[in-house]
Formats: structure tokens, sequence, C-alpha cells
């Protein structure tokens, strides 16, 4: 099965000769394969055993009128078969990379992304050619103007077609980190594959939601986007949160697992793979070197032509079932936070919240509390009870007042600054600094001279009587 597909533009000026160079290197100089040298003189086909366990396969023709240079590197392993095909199509300068497996035990399951070094060579080597809207490169891309808000919408809507899926990177303003996975780390490992947009603040991120119809990752969540649909998948990193830990390289997996997926969801059947080449390529040696009698020919035209007919239809069925696979991945989408519940409580609240899930746990606080409140015959302690045990409090903002009372507690002014800002604070600085929350009803009044613990106690405590939504009432 395939496993991985991406295809790249390459420059105007990189021929077939030029690529079957960067093949070559990949292959002679990999560690793994045990290849000394690939003697290829550009004929017209060539299978060769290059190793003890490496097959090579090379294409070199035109089919209808296209000119295509095409390679499959088979490498046979003890349990699976790998099966690599590079197509490089002349006239788009297009080069399409696919990786298949052919496992000798059963699974069901997608083996874990495994990205080509030639992706890498090729970038190296700067043959990637400029593609419109965003670039492919193997960096991050850092939004920040209302152009970057106008073509995030569009992409977020499906009514922009980038050359590679997109993971959006939205900003976190309520936790220590920025974002749930490094840029520069995910992008190195996503290039060719996808554009990696990171977005600046949560002020870009309301924009792009008042742009997109709110289909848009934000607060920290990861959004993963197919060129020209609608298609999304969003990994948030709660999910890989344990004790207000965040796992970045589980996030990180998650994300490249999900742009492998949306590629082979939406992998175009029109594209030149190795075996729609192999078959085409038959076909004209067929036609060029067999004497046909007249009414011969009619049926084979015949034939052919019925066949171009059914491979039409079952083109237009795929691009059909596509459409059905991203309208129920979109209504999947809508129920995953459900947790097959009966009852499904949706409670509106006008509030921006100044940390993730403020609101949610300000609710389950006051319900665990009330719970007493209530005889357990009641149907009340009933429903609250299975509120309880079916909901978690997130306690990021336990996480943030641990972290303000250690901030306040430092006696570099410097260094507290640094930290207080890291829980989320604005600071002003000043003869004495002030921090606000978020709001500017929740301004506080520090000094900047030495002082006992004790009056560190007293603002943390007037601090947390206003803000902290967790206290026992």
């Amino acid at each position: 099965m395939i496993v991985f597909t991406t295809k790249l533009p390459l420059k105007r000026t990189v021929d077939y000769k030029q690529v079957f160079d960067v093949i070559k290197e990949w292959l002679m100089e990999s560690p793994h394969y045990g290849i000394n040298e690939i003697n290829y003189g550009f004929e017209e086909e060539l299978d060769i055993k290059t190793s003890s366990n490496t097959v090579l396969k090379i294409l070199n023709t035109s089919v209808k009128e296209v000119k295509v240079f095409a390679v499959r590197f088979e490498n046979y392993e003890e349990k699976a078969v790998w099966r690599t095909d590079c197509v490089f199509i002349e006239k788009a300068n297009e080069f399409l990379i696919q990786l298949s497996c052919e496992s000798k035990s059963y699974t069901t399951k997608l083996p874990k992304l495994h990205k080509p070094h030639i992706i890498k060579l090729l970038f190296e080597k700067k043959m990637v050619a400029d593609t419109t809207i965003y670039p492919i490169i193997d960096e991050p891309i850092y939004l920040n103007d209302a152009q970057d808000v106008d073509k995030c919408a569009k992409i977020m809507l499906g009514e922009s077609s980038t050359y590679l899926p997109v993971v959006y990177l939205s900003s976190n303003s309520f936790l220590s980190f920025k974002y749930a996975v490094d840029p520069e780390t995910i992008a190195s490992k996503l290039a060719g594959i996808a554009h990696v947009l990171v977005e600046p603040n949560t002020g870009f991120s309301k924009k792009v939601k008042l742009s997109s119809d709110s289909n848009n990752a934000y607060n920290g969540f990861i959004g993963v986007y197919f060129p020209g649909t609608k298609y999304r998948d969003i990994i948030s990193y709660n999910e890989y949160s344990i004790y207000g830990l965040i796992d970045k390289k589980a996030i990180g997996e998650a994300v490249q697992y999900a742009v492998q997926q949306a590629s082979l969801n939406h992998f175009n059947v029109d594209d030149w793979s190795w075996d729609k080449i192999v078959l085409e390529n038959a076909k004209q040696k067929f036609l060029l070197q067999t004497h046909l009698t007249t009414d011969t020919q009619k049926e084979f035209n015949d034939y052919i032509a019925a066949f171009d007919v059914e491979n039409k239809h079952l083109k237009e069925k795929i691009e059909s079932l596509t459409r059905q696979l991203d309208s129920k991945t979109a209504q999947l989408e809508s129920y995953r936070s459900k947790d097959n519940q009966d009852a499904n409580i949706n409670l509106k609240c006008n509030i921006e919240e100044f940390y993730a899930d403020e609101c949610f746990d300000c609710v389950l606080n006051i319900l665990l509390q009330s719970k007493a409140k209530f005889s357990q015959e009641t149907r009340a302690y009933e429903i609250i009870e299975k509120i309880l045990s079916a909901n978690n409090f997130s306690n990021h903002g336990k996480a943030i007042f641990k972290n303000l009372k250690e901030a306040l507690r430092e006696k570099s002014l410097i260094n507290r600054r640094k930290r207080l800002e890291e829980c989320g604070f604005k600071v002003e600085v000043g003869s004495h600094d002030k921090i606000t929350f978020h709001d500017n009803k929740y301004m506080f009044t520090l000094s900047n001279t030495p002082s006992d613990y004790r009056d560190v106690d007293n603002i943390y405590k007037k601090i947390m009587r206003l803000l902290d939504i967790y206290h026992k009432f």
C-alpha cells in the first residue's frame, strides 16, 4: 500500500539527467543499501539488481507526447518490500515521489512516516521551484500582515490551492509555551511535504476566525489543511498533556501522521505514477510492434476506448468519494469532544477566556462544591455526579498560579518581570511595577525593593482572591 506521496515543482533549468544524478547520489551514498555503482546510458529501459536486496528499474520515454523519466527503487527487507517511485514530468517540471510498503505480516496501520532522503537533497541543491501563495521551503513561514489573514482564511475555507498541505501553528497566549511544537523542527521534518505557517499572536487568530467562518485552529491547537478543500484535522495539545507537561515529540508525530493521511486521502489519480507510465508505455509498444488487420485494429481501439471510459468513471467516483470523506471527517471532528455521551451540554458564554479552559474549569469547580448541597437521592445530585465523572479539570489555571507565586518570589527584577510575562501578565515598568492580567480591572502594584515573604504573600493572596476560579466557597 502507498504510505507516502508528495509532488514538488522543480526549477525550469532542471532536466531529467540532473534528476537522475540526484537519485544516483541518494542511492549510492545511503549507508542502508550497499550500492557501489549504477551504470545507465539513458537508454529507454533498465532493470538491474543493484545489490543483494535492492533492484532499480528505470523508464525514460514519452507517453502521450509527454516526456517522462521514471525510477522505481525496490528494497527487500525481512518482513517487508519497500518501493520508492520517482517520476519526473519534463513539460510541467514536476517531480512525484511515492513510497509504498508491501508487508509480509498482516497490519491495518500505516507504517511510520518515512520521508525519502532524496527530498532533502533537492532542497540542498536548490532545485525546488518557487510557488505562488506560499513557498516550498524547509523553514517555517511566519505570518504577520493583513494579506496573510486573507490567504489563511481562503486556505481554511477551501477556496485557495496551496501546492502542498498546510500545517497551521496557532499561538497560545495562555500557557508558558507559545506553540505546541517547535516551528523550526516541524518545518524541517515536513520539508517538501507541507507548508508550515506560524501564527504571530491571538489578535491575528481573531481576524482569521472572522474571515474563515471559525474554521481555524486557535489557542495553541494545530490545524492540518489540504489544498482546495475544507478538509482539516485539528490536533489538540491537551491530548498529549500529563500533569501540565506537554509531550512535544508525540504532538510532532501526530502532526506528521495527519499530513500523511491528508496526502493519501487526496492523492491525484491523474498524476503520472510508475504503474500508469508502465501501462501506457506497454500499450504504445504493442501498437507499434503489432501488425493488425483493419478489423482487429478497430476492435483493439474499441477496447481501449471502453477501458478509458471506465477509467474516467472510476476517477469521477474516487473524486466523489473523496468529497464524501471530507464531509464525514468534518462531522466526525464535531463529535470528537462529546466522548460518546448520551447528553451533550453546550453553554454559551460571551466572555474572553484568560487562559485555556478557564470557563470550563470554573463551571466544574462550582458543580463540585455544590454537589454536597443536594441529597444523593435527588436527580440534581445524579446529574452533577455524572458530569463530574465524565469530565476532568484541565488545571491550566492552577499551573499559571503556581508559577505566579514563584515569579513573585524572584529577587531579580529582570527575572521577575520575565516570569510574570510567561504567566500571562503585562508588566508596566516603573518605580513600582504594575502588572495586568489581560484586563485593566485586574491590575496590581508591586514593590521593587527587597521585602520579606509576607509582602509577597499578601499581593499573591490579593491576586488569587480576584482571579482564582478554583477556590472553595
